[in-house]
């Protein structure tokens, strides 16, 4: 049985597994509860629903810097997109 370790406590990666099921599960309920409550008051209050869609919309964080196989630090995208590529 495999088993992961951090510190003194241990766990099997079979109920790590599940653990993390049940949180995703149990996360995306709540998400989908706000959502509908979101749903039910916008018309009265759509600021609400402005902010949450507006929250959900923020930019990505672009890479800036990337480090080459040689070890170089290089901050050229060209350069950056060709690493990913590969």
């Amino acid at each position: 049985m495999k088993s992961c370790k951090k510190s003194s406590f241990e766990i099997s990666k079979n109920d790590y597994g599940k653990a993390c099921g049940e949180l995703k599960q149990k996360f995306g309920k709540v998400k989908s509860d706000y959502e509908n409550r979101l749903s039910k008051i916008a018309k009265s209050d759509p600021k609400l629903i402005y902010a949450y869609v507006r929250s959900k919309m923020g930019e990505k964080e672009e890479i800036r810097m990337l480090r080459t196989k040689e070890g170089e630090v290089t901050s050229d995208k060209k350069l950056i997109a060709e690493l990913y590529i590969k």
